[in-house]
């Protein structure tokens, strides 16, 4: 049968992200649809709804959630923010457009569809303005941002930006300059940014060398467009939403790709592929949607 894990027959509400806290929570939240915060504890489900028609949220659009310190999740949305500390929570700010956020030595930083920064304390007492990201005019939107190590990388579809946390500017970096760009770690927890045409760079955190990989995807790349793996042989696994699998050799500079095709022999199943992994004896497992 269906597990119901709202408790309260509401598990078919479409939700776009998760996020699992240390807890066991696990928090689902949709840009259009508010947020909802799931626990399992002594054999039994129960859900709390983060709406703006319950008062709990300024607005409806939840833009992202973050894990903060001492069990605090923060809610951002397009209208503010709201701090949640275990039962209690309470809004911040209001008529604040949040595109993303992140934590640094446990304050919050957020950027605005202004193209402003802000940080919050712990405790969500001040919320102060940081900086602009640019000077422009322009409407501002991320397509996605990371943390890595000191740097904040914030990239939008006309660049990307490299925000220096500890001096809290705005610093140049030709590596995370990609229009467009998004971002996934792999098995290794190396960085792979990747943009809507064909380029893939790879980032290696240890040792920070770059290396690009180009693909002819034919304006298939998607938000969610791949996953990839380093296998133990060192060859790269790059599954795709919509252009099929390609595996390239590091060593040899050498890629193959394989796609699903109606009549002839196939390799795949699908050319819309979801993720990829590797098992213990080394051999390559690949999801999909059906062609």
């Amino acid at each position: 049968g269906v597990v119901d894990f709202t408790e309260c027959g509401e598990y078919k509400e479409k939700d776009r992200q998760r996020l699992e806290t240390p807890d066991g929570d696990n928090w689902l939240w949709h840009h259009q649809n508010g947020a909802r915060k799931v626990s399992f504890k002594n054999g039994a489900f129960s859900s709390v709804v983060f709406k703006k028609e319950n008062g709990m949220l300024p607005s409806g659009s939840v833009t992202q959630i973050i894990e903060g310190t001492d069990d605090v999740v923060w809610i951002c949305t397009n209208d503010g923010l709201v701090r949640v500390s275990g039962n209690e929570s309470r809004i911040i700010t209001t008529g604040i457009h949040i595109l993303d956020a992140i934590t640094y030595k446990d304050t919050l930083y957020f950027v605005t569809s202004k193209a402003e920064i802000y940080k919050a304390d712990p405790e969500g007492e001040e919320v102060r303005f940081v900086r602009t990201v640019n000077e422009k005019d322009t409407i501002f939107d991320v397509t996605s941002s990371f943390s890595l190590q000191d740097y904040w990388i914030i990239l939008t579809p006309e660049k990307g930006y490299v925000f220096r946390l500890p001096e809290q500017e705005i610093v140049p970096d030709a590596t995370m300059d990609v229009p467009n760009g998004r971002y996934i770690k792999d098995n290794r927890d190396n960085l792979w940014i990747y943009d809507d045409k064909g380029l893939i760079r790879h980032v290696h955190i240890a040792t920070g060398k770059v290396r690009d990989i180009q693909v002819a995807a034919d304006n298939k790349i998607t938000e969610l467009w791949c996953s990839i793996i380093q296998d133990s042989r060192g060859l790269f696994w790059i599954s795709t939403f919509g252009d099929g699998l390609y595996i390239y050799n590091p060593v040899t500079e050498e890629m193959t790709h394989f796609t699903y095709q109606i009549e002839g022999v196939n390799h795949i199943c699908s050319n819309t592929l979801t993720s990829v992994m590797e098992d213990r004896s080394g051999g390559i497992w690949l999801t999909s949607e059906p062609s």
